[in-house]
C-alpha cells in the first residue's frame, strides 16, 4: 500500500511475508487490522470469509446467547489482492464512515 489514503497499520507481517498470507487464506480470517481513511480517523477491521465467520459465530453461540463484533468485513476469499481491492473500495465508496472509529 502506498503512502496515500487508505492506510493500513498492524498488518506488516501480511503483505510482506507470502507464507502468512498462505495461513491467512487458509484460516479465513485477518482480525483487528487498523486501517485509516482519508477522513483521518483510524477504524480496527477484521476481515472474514463466510465459511470461518459461521464456525466462529456457531463457536461462540455455544458458549454465549448472542453474538456480537464491529466492523466485520466479508471477503469471497481472503487473498492479498482481494483483502488490498476491499479496502481500496472501502475508501473509494466512503463505506467507512459506517464503521465505528478505534480510539487508541
Amino acid at each position: 500500500m502506498s503512502n496515500k489514503f487508505p492506510k493500513v497499520y498492524d498488518a506488516k507481517y501480511y503483505f510482506d511475508d507470502d507464507l502468512y498470507q498462505l495461513e491467512v487464506e487458509s484460516k479465513g480470517c485477518l482480525l483487528n487490522i487498523i486501517v485509516e481513511f482519508s477522513n483521518n480517523i483510524m477504524y480496527k477491521i477484521s476481515f472474514y470469509d463466510i465459511s470461518r465467520f459461521s464456525q466462529d459465530v456457531s463457536e461462540e453461540l455455544q458458549e454465549s446467547s448472542f453474538f456480537y463484533q464491529e466492523n466485520i468485513i466479508f471477503l469471497t476469499r481472503l487473498t492479498k489482492d482481494n483483502l488490498v481491492r476491499t479496502i481500496n473500495e472501502i475508501e473509494k465508496k466512503g463505506v467507512y464512515s459506517r464503521l465505528k472509529d478505534y480510539k487508541i
